[in-house]
């Protein structure tokens, strides 16, 4: 395997991971910014990892 794939495989892994263990939360953050943008408000979304 090169070394982009092993990349790839690895970064999808961890996608995988984040989404089977964190999706509740994404789903409620997902919900109040948009809640807040539709009533005019504003976000500041911003991270580094």
């Amino acid at each position: 395997m090169s070394a982009a794939e092993e990349y790839y495989a690895q970064t999808m892994e961890r996608l995988q991971r984040l989404r089977d263990t964190q999706m509740d939360a994404i789903d409620k953050a997902a919900a109040i910014c948009t809640e807040s943008i539709a009533n005019g408000g504003l976000d500041f979304l911003i991270g580094a990892g």
